[in-house]
């Protein structure tokens, strides 16, 4: 029987009004942390960028035409291309960049190290071949702006600091892509102001750099195990390293450019497979953490059926005005465009899917990724 307080209200819908309260408090509250200012120490260390890449023959014309605008000088840069089995026109396009430059080596991954699969097997091969001082990964579906190594540097001028993440930018094409950059830069959001708080949650591969003193001293790849969510596995790795700082700047200047998932279905694929992910190598308390920001959305559809018009408009109201008021906090920081209309269909999108995700994650234990299927007990540590 559904439980009754005093005044009639039923218990579901006096939850779902608390947990939305507490949801844009906190979420007002994360935008003062979302300022991240540009260290003003030029430093220029050794640099190595590691690009996995499978199968992406039609991105890596708009990649390299972007590596070949970095302007950090290429006597303290190496680019390794790590070619993991691409059955396409991959290996070719790759080498035949390589050849014409100094700097970039091309490297095709033919075996696994023991416990590795995937990327995260790509990537510990070129962090072993590589000599940089400071490792900088990103995707080849992705766009890096002239100055994304040099920025992204100078928060290393702080002899403490492991990691580094950024801001990415989805390629607006139509409303699926719009909606998708809407919601990838709220995530990056709440990651970025968390990490800010002293709190680090996420981080994504696409846009992030590491010193390499600091992943020999947690053992690297091999020593955390497979995981299909690389780059989360290593942030907490790193931050289970009290001496080592975090920082995740959301700023112009180092922000990558990223190609949207094609299709719905190809979007909630790759955010199961990061939750999927998340959940192997996460500490359980990060989810006591999350749990304002899903509940109120979870509560949503039954509190919509049970609640009057006027409760449900006043709650639903709330949640999208804490929604609008940390989007438009980011897009300004950002320096972007933002469309109420592209709002819009982030609020009806997240509504719907991410109870989804609430109710298929905690029973999942396989994702796919290019095209192969991973389970997250492989290799777990």
């Amino acid at each position: 029987m559904l439980l009754e307080i005093e005044n009639g209200i039923p218990f579901m819908i006096t939850l779902w009004l608390l947990s939305s309260l507490t949801y844009g408090v906190i979420l007002i509250v994360l935008i003062r942390f979302l300022k991240h200012p540009l260290p003003k120490t030029p430093v220029q260390p050794s640099c190595t960028v590691l690009i996995a890449m499978r199968n992406e023959a039609a991105n890596l014309p708009a990649l390299f035409a972007s590596l070949d605008q970095l302007d950090y000088p290429v006597e303290k840069l190496e680019i390794w291309l790590l070619d993991d089995m691409s059955e396409d026109d991959t290996p070719a396009l790759a080498q035949e960049f390589a050849l014409q430059r100094p700097h970039v080596h091309y490297l095709r991954i033919t075996e696994e190290l023991p416990g590795l699969k995937g990327k995260m097997n790509a990537l510990a091969q070129g962090i072993e071949r590589s000599h940089g001082e400071i490792i900088l990964t990103t995707d080849a579906d992705c766009q890096v702006p002239p100055g994304w190594i040099q920025h992204t540097a100078q928060f290393f001028a702080d002899p403490n600091v492991a990691l580094v993440g950024g801001a990415n930018k989805i390629r607006r094409k139509d409303l699926l892509a719009a909606f998708q950059r809407l919601d990838l830069l709220y995530l990056l959001g709440v990651a970025s102001a968390f990490a800010h708080a002293g709190l680090p949650l996420s981080i994504l591969g696409n846009n992030m750099a590491f010193r390499r003193r600091a992943y020999q001293a947690v053992g690297g790849f091999q020593a955390l195990g497979m995981s299909i969510v690389e780059d989360a596995a290593l942030l907490h790795a790193f931050r289970r390293h009290r001496s080592f700082a975090i920082r995740f700047p959301l700023i112009q200047e180092t922000m990558v450019t990223s190609t949207p998932a094609a299709t719905l279905r190809a979007f909630f694929q790759q955010r199961l497979r990061w939750a999927v992910g998340g959940k192997q190598v996460a500490p359980p308390w990060i989810w006591l953490v999350l749990l304002p920001g899903i509940l109120p959305r979870v509560l949503f559809w039954p509190g919509i059926a049970l609640a009057s018009l006027p409760v449900a408009l006043g709650i639903s109201g709330f949640i999208m005005l804490a929604d609008l008021l940390f989007l438009t906090a980011i897009f300004r920081k950002l320096h972007a465009r933002f469309q109420l209309r592209h709002w819009l269909a982030f609020e009806l999108a997240i509504t719907i899917y991410l109870p989804i995700l609430a109710l298929v994650v905690p029973f999942k234990q396989t994702a796919t990724w290019k095209n192969r299927r991973y389970s997250v007990r492989q290799g777990a540590k």
